[in-house]
């Protein structure tokens, strides 16, 4: 695997020390060992023991399952939030809030986990987008109401037989039905982007001044987010193990894991701004 190296890796720890700002923009590939995948895949197999859906459809993601077979969908989002709550973000975030300590304007975080890392790693509250919402909040299936409510109550408990939620299946205060994860899933017209929108706005009113902004993007493989990374150029720092290309017009990439293109920019960088807390 190649590394952020020489004159590329300098001209990017210049950009990093020269900021006003960072917009930290992050995918799936800055979570620690957190699988998405991994979940659609078990998701399938308990669908399949009832006959929901085969194992690989479209639909394993949809909000379609919540409807149809709480249980089995919420066997699979109650084991993603235990493992979200249970395990602490890398040193990389830690890597990212000491660049933003020392940038005069500090950062702005985009990303399109759903893990709420960033908070836990102690990143401000408002000034992170989560594009595609958090699964540590709760709407109602039907999105009978705007309102959304914290899911810091609900501990699901799994039966380990069948992966299917063994408890109380959780439900909207507003109308009883279903509650699902604030999340944006496939095909998802249900899904309620309220919360998503208000930090969308808190992002435009921080990036108005910006002057050096530099963008920082880990481990973002969709197309949308490259995308939203290369509109606020032309400083993009694009950490990606194999989706690395980018435009030399726009900014540069680099061929690594998020930790470890993050520590070896981090080793490279001025005494001073190494310390900032």
């Amino acid at each position: 695997m190649s590394t952020p190296i020489g004159q590329e890796l300098a001209q990017a720890v210049a950009w990093l020390e020269d900021a006003d700002g960072l917009l930290i923009v992050a995918g799936s590939g800055m979570a620690a060992g957190l699988s998405e995948t991994r979940d659609s895949k078990s998701l399938a197999r308990a669908l399949s023991v009832i006959g929901r859906v085969r194992p690989g459809e479209d639909d394993i993601g949809s909000p379609d399952v919540f409807r149809d077979s709480p249980r089995a969908a919420w066997g699979t989002y109650g084991k993603r939030l235990k493992q979200y709550r249970d395990t602490d973000p890398h040193p990389g975030y830690a890597i990212l809030r000491r660049w933003t300590n020392a940038a005069p304007q500090g950062s702005f975080v985009y990303t399109s986990n759903v893990d709420g890392h960033f908070q836990k790693a102690g990143f401000a509250v408002d000034r992170i987008v989560e594009a595609a919402g958090s699964i540590h909040w709760l709407q109602c299936v039907k999105a009978c109401t705007p309102q959304l409510w914290s899911a810091d109550e609900l501990t699901p408990s799994i039966n380990p037989a069948n992966g299917w939620l063994a408890g109380v299946v959780p439900t909207c205060p507003q109308c009883g039905s279903v509650a699902r994860p604030n999340v944006s899933l496939a095909k998802d017209w249900d899904w309620v982007p309220n919360r998503t929108m208000r930090q969308h706005a808190l992002l435009s009113s921080w990036l108005f001044p910006m002057k050096r902004l530099v963008v920082v993007e880990v481990g973002a493989g969709t197309l949308a987010i490259r995308r939203f990374s290369e509109q606020h150029g032309p400083r993009v720092i694009r950490i990606h193990p194999t989706d690395f290309d980018i435009s030399p017009d726009v900014g540069l990439g680099f061929a690594t894991t998020a930790l470890d293109g993050l520590r070896q920019l981090d080793e490279c960088r001025a005494p001073a701004l190494k310390v900032a807390t």
